[in-house]
């Protein structure tokens, strides 16, 4: 038993003799990214809770001065289905606002699609709509910031629960 444990400790203390200046280089580093990470959650854990509001489908009806109501619908999906769900709003809504139109006896209806994916990419269609509710055209970098920033917390908190659950192997 001896005569085997002997090379495979002689094998291990240089793979140890190389991880040292490993972890030495990198303590310094996380040193420095804990104190940032503690000052992000504050303001990630202030997105999240506002994009806990905008997440699910909105549909919102706002009356206008002209006789005319617009609708406005959220969504955030993933990059893969951006395309699909923007042309999923535009025939969704059709029956709800002949309803609206009938009930609030308006003239007409418009869908003011607002689509921005979980990892911040946007639809060409989302600067025309919030040009159409008058919203300064840069708005969607803070839309941007917010998506990304709750998706990060999500990826944060998921990773956070894998680590607190994991199980140490059995051996038989």
């Amino acid at each position: 038993m001896i005569d085997t444990a002997v090379p495979m400790i002689d094998t291990a203390i240089p793979m140890i003799d190389t991880a040292v200046p490993m972890i030495d280089t990198a303590v310094p580093v996380i040193d420095t990214a804990v104190p940032m990470i503690d000052t992000a959650v504050p303001m990630i854990d202030t997105a999240v809770s506002m994009i806990d509001t905008a997440v699910p489908m909105i549909d919102t009806a706002v009356p206008m001065i002209d006789t005319a109501v617009s609708m406005i619908d959220t969504a955030v999906p993933n990059t893969h289905n951006l395309a699909k769900n923007n042309n999923r709003q535009k025939n969704k809504h059709q029956d709800l606002a002949n309803e609206i139109c009938a009930m609030w006896k308006q003239n007409a209806a418009k869908l003011i699609p607002i689509v921005i994916s979980s990892t911040g990419v946007i639809p060409k269609s989302l600067l025309h709509s919030l040009e159409r509710l008058n919203l300064h055209p840069n708005t969607y970098i803070q839309m941007q910031e917010s998506v990304i920033l709750g998706t990060y917390s999500t990826a944060r908190n998921f990773l956070n629960y894998k680590s607190d659950h994991q199980h140490n192997p059995v051996d038989y």
